[in-house]
């Protein structure tokens, strides 16, 4: 019953003993361990060190920095990612500069790596050897967390876009433009919700059906998607934000 429950934390977090809080009734130590997590995820986003590791590392930052303040963003990174999530490590030749530019050097020390022969196959047999270890952006961060973050935000800054039960992915910049996905099936660029510019999400959705032309996605389909009710009352929505 209690294996959700880290009693460990809660006793050094709220000094009762173990025993105390097995006193207290499941639901009410529930909220009490949400509460501590929240308290404690309040303070890890006011640390100097986790806001610039935000700053440095979260790939979307200056995307979403054009409609979200720091502070923000740095709030809704601590609630769902650890500095596991948002970073690795990247151990390259002493010497050589590591392929991220953005990245941040640790220190030289020993890693177990697979040897390879001399034309570079790696084989099965490992060894230790000296590597420069740069800290660089987490290359699973996206799967891992950017769709918590943005969608965090998003329903923060407007919270009646929370009927429309969005759908996000990792965000990259490969240059293609971010978009996410409302219940109701109309592909929604980011910048154009921000932006309020209905007609560039209608835009985007008629192109797909010129290109596609299949099943659901034809012109003819998109088109009286559009004019539904449902599809009238997410853009009256956005409009007015």
């Amino acid at each position: 019953m209690f294996s959700s429950i880290n009693f460990m934390e809660m006793t050094g977090f709220y000094q009762l003993t173990e025993a105390d809080l097995k006193d207290k009734k499941y639901s009410e130590l529930e909220e009490m361990q949400a509460a501590m997590e929240r308290q404690k995820r309040e303070e890890k986003a006011h640390t100097p060190a986790f806001a610039d590791m935000v700053k440095r590392y979260i790939i979307c930052f200056n995307f979403l920095n054009q409609w979200f303040p720091e502070e923000d963003i740095i709030r809704a990174t601590a609630e769902y990612a650890t500095e596991r999530v948002l970073t690795e490590e990247c151990p390259v030749p002493v010497g050589r500069r590591c392929f991220c530019e953005n990245a941040e050097f640790i220190g030289t020390r020993k890693v177990l790596e697979h040897k390879r022969d001399r034309y570079g196959n790696q084989l099965l047999e490992t060894e230790y050897v000296r590597r420069d270890i740069y800290r660089i952006p987490n290359q699973y961060q996206g799967s891992l967390c950017h769709d918590k973050i943005i969608l965090s935000l998003l329903y923060d800054k407007y919270p009646q876009l929370r009927e429309f039960d969005f759908s996000a992915y990792s965000w990259d910049d490969f240059g293609s433009e971010y978009e996410i996905y409302p219940v109701n099936n109309v592909f929604t660029p980011f910048r154009a919700l921000m932006e309020k510019d209905v007609e560039a999400i209608k835009k985007r959705n008629l192109d797909y059906g010129r290109s596609y032309n299949c099943g659901e996605y034809t012109v003819q389909k998109v088109t009286e998607r559009l004019k539904s009710d449902e599809v009238q009352h997410y853009f009256d929505v956005i409009r007015n934000l």
